[in-house]
């Protein structure tokens, strides 16, 4: 594309008019599984690291945990049980549809995990004799795809003088709490039908979610002084690792990482090309 492999690369491929790019679509179709990311077809490319401060420099995570990153406060959370949703993704490239046999799983897990760590992931969430494995599946890839990731930036901003607050939606007619189950509460829309404006627990959970989201824009922590009083978010500590489990009424836990089984997820090793 003529564009120099340097600070000003990036500012060269933006100016390119979109002639210029269509050509390279084909080319990735004869090379896309070097290219694409195991999440693919729904995510089908993921950051370039092209090591500049123009665009990324590293893995977030190792920025993060070298302390390169703008010092504002941040809320991170998810739901429940997000891989009930985000274990789907992958069964365009794996060939596996729920319900999952223990066969399926395994081909799932293999997706990202090498062939130790699947022996392991199997042995703790999947073990021989299980009547179905969907449920084991989805646990399992909500513990690596969301939760132990987000509590591991946030030791990793607080690590780093950095401010940090971390929920977890668990309100329960929200079930089976999947990727998304939140965001009629936090929109305070019935859609997917889960939240209904007119029940006032749905309602006080709602006012709650928003409540907290709208105060780290206008005072940078999920409690503001003179706002309507929901029950206090408190900042991350790496030693006792307190969040927000966001149910009626919302209520601080310590047990975030242990439910999730942290402590084996960050001995596992993944495929090489995550390296």
């Amino acid at each position: 594309l003529g564009c120099p492999d340097d600070a000003n690369r990036l500012t060269c491929l933006r100016a390119l008019p979109r002639q210029a790019l269509s050509p390279l679509y084909f080319l990735f179709l004869g090379t896309w599984q070097a290219y694409v990311t195991p999440y693919y077809p729904l995510f089908p490319a993921c950051a370039a690291i092209d090591g500049t401060a123009a665009g990324l420099k590293d893995l977030p995570i190792n920025l993060l945990n070298s302390g390169d990153f703008n010092d504002v406060p941040v809320i991170l959370g998810g739901t429940q049980n997000e891989g009930v949703l985000l274990a789907t993704i992958f069964e365009a490239t794996t060939g596996t549809s729920s319900p999952y046999t223990e066969v399926e799983m395994r081909s799932i897990m293999a997706k990202m995990w090498d062939f130790d760590s699947v022996d392991n992931i199997m042995a703790l969430y999947g073990p021989p004799g299980l009547s179905d494995y969907t449920f084991p599946t989805f646990n399992a890839v909500t513990d690596w795809t969301v939760t132990c990731g987000l509590i591991e930036a946030a030791n990793a901003i607080a690590n780093n003088g950095g401010t940090a607050y971390v929920y977890q939606f668990d309100y329960p007619t929200a079930f089976p709490l999947q990727h998304g189950a939140d965001m009629p509460y936090t929109f305070d829309v019935n859609f997917p039908p889960t939240y209904t404006e007119a029940v006032p627990e749905d309602k006080y959970v709602s006012d709650a979610l928003q409540n907290y989201f709208a105060n780290m824009a206008k005072c940078g922590a999920p409690n503001c002084s003179g706002e309507r009083e929901f029950p206090t978010m408190e900042q991350w500590d790496v030693n006792t690792q307190r969040h927000m489990s966001i149910t009626n009424p919302p209520t601080m836990l310590t047990d975030l990482a242990v439910t999730h089984n942290c402590a084996f997820w960050a001995q596992q090793n993944y495929h090489s090309y995550y390296a």
